[in-house]
């Protein structure tokens, strides 16, 4: 089997060599999956961090902050910082609710209130609760944004008044329509109701990218990484250009969620169009900034995901356990995945989940029926109970190969399968180029999950 990455500091075989027969700590068993997840997606680095229990749980990294010869570099370390990319959104409507219960900023006040002529008349009624919830009418990047990160702003004041002449794209609150311009804007109402600049009221361990020590970050073509040309994120810091190092960004919410679980509540209320119907998008609802749904363990989960060039996000909140994931990437073609991929990293280290259905690791199994969109396909298979978790390598099939090449560009020769709780696979993240993907299994003895909206089942055959 081929190293799937030039830089991979270890093939995915190493990582299912044999080891002593003890069980993995949960921190361990984390940082097994970080691992394998940054195999198979070729980017050079990751980072994660888990706050749980009232602290800081666990950080992990995996790879480099930078490479050298597109090999390896700099190993990534706890102290170095992301861009955060649009999981910057998640602190400006934070900074925003906070103000809002402050007493110092009122959410359905018009922005001709708030900020005068600051803005055109056109703008006048859009307010910061439908800005914070994409509903304000204001458009995303268009095509005259081409060439934004060319220029410097000095201020948020500036970036608005190049922004004055842009039309709405609905009227305010009958629409969700994503809008980073619109957070750009959140961001001045930010700083008028806050009395300084926006970059002086981000909690600590958070600041403007970048922000040393910075990750390098790298475009992914084909599972190579080059870095990233130069680009200056000053026109939108509260929309996608804050930075923090995976720890930091889940201390700032784990703690902030321990001392005030009611700004949390407040910010998970759905939102609301003007005909009064609850604000979606992609499968979950909109909060006050967060997208709210129900957690692959089945709690409710507030969470947002980013993605730019060289740069993927997740921040995943469990707001009635008090728990909090992050995983950050310098490059990779997954942001669909990222927030479950942030659960699964978690999982080790969160409460076992009762009720599953049991599977024991097949050791003896040597072909596994794959079945993706109703093709189902023999696929070759070997497993290993290591550390007390079963850890399988599989063929993706030609169906699963054709969505990851389309997905990532390309489509790794194994795959890899590890059990979250117990020595079996009753739960399992089947590691691929886009992310984790949860199975399950299921009474009949096959285990079954979604690659994204598909179905995908696995069924073990022992020859």
């Amino acid at each position: 089997m081929r190293t799937p990455a030039p830089f991979a500091a270890a093939s995915l075989s190493l990582l299912l060599a044999a080891s002593p027969a003890f069980a993995l700590s949960p921190e361990r068993h984390a940082q097994l999956l970080l691992d394998s997840l940054r195999e198979q997606a070729r980017v050079p680095g990751l980072g994660a961090a888990v706050w749980q229990g009232g602290a800081l749980r666990w950080q992990g990294q995996s790879g480099f902050a930078e490479l050298a010869d597109r090999r390896a570099g700099t190993p990534l370390g706890p102290e170095h910082r992301f861009q955060l990319a649009s999981v910057s959104k998640l602190v400006t409507a934070t900074l925003a609710a906070q103000l809002h219960r402050a007493g110092r900023l009122d959410v359905d006040a018009p922005l001709s209130r708030l900020l005068g002529d600051e803005v055109p008349v056109a703008w006048g009624a859009i307010t910061p609760r439908q800005l914070a919830a994409h509903s304000a009418g204001m458009p995303h990047y268009q095509l005259q944004d081409m060439g934004r990160g060319g220029k410097r702003y000095g201020t948020v004041a500036e970036v608005i008044a190049d922004l004055r002449e842009r039309s709405l794209q609905d009227p305010p609150g009958t629409r969700y329509r994503y809008s980073s311009w619109g957070y750009t804007l959140l961001s001045r109402v930010v700083e008028r109701a806050g009395g300084r600049d926006f970059l002086a009221q981000l909690p600590a361990g958070i600041s403007a990218w970048p922000a040393e020590p910075a990750v390098k970050t790298y475009l992914m073509r084909n599972g190579d990484a080059s870095p990233e040309r130069e680009h200056d994120y000053s026109y939108s810091w509260g929309g996608a250009a804050l930075a923090a190092s995976p720890a930091a960004l889940a201390s700032w919410a784990g703690s902030l969620l321990r001392r005030d679980p009611a700004l949390f509540g407040w910010m998970a209320e759905p939102a609301r169009l003007n005909d009064g119907r609850e604000i979606s998008d992609g499968g979950y609802r909109i909060g006050f900034g967060w997208r709210l749904q129900d957690a692959l363990d089945g709690e409710a989960l507030m969470h947002h995901a980013g993605a730019t060039e060289g740069v993927r996000s997740a921040l995943a909140l469990w707001p009635n356990s008090g728990s909090v994931a992050v995983l950050l990437a310098n490059g990779g073609n997954w942001a669909s995945f990222i927030v479950d991929s942030a659960q699964l990293v978690a999982a080790p280290l969160r409460p076992a989940l009762a009720g599953l259905s049991v599977h024991p690791c097949p050791l003896q199994a040597r072909n596994a029926q794959l079945q993706l969109d109703g093709e189902r396909q023999s696929v070759a298979l070997q497993a290993r109970l290591d550390d007390g978790v079963c850890r399988v390598e599989l063929e993706p099939g030609s169906a699963l190969g054709a969505r990851l090449r389309s997905a990532a560009g390309f489509a790794s020769e194994r795959l890899a399968l590890i059990g979250l709780q117990g020595d079996g696979l009753a739960r399992a993240a089947l590691v691929t180029p886009v992310g984790l993907v949860e199975l399950r299994a299921q009474a009949d003895g096959s285990l079954v999950g979604r690659f994204g909206t598909r179905p995908l089942t696995l069924r073990v055959g022992a020859e």
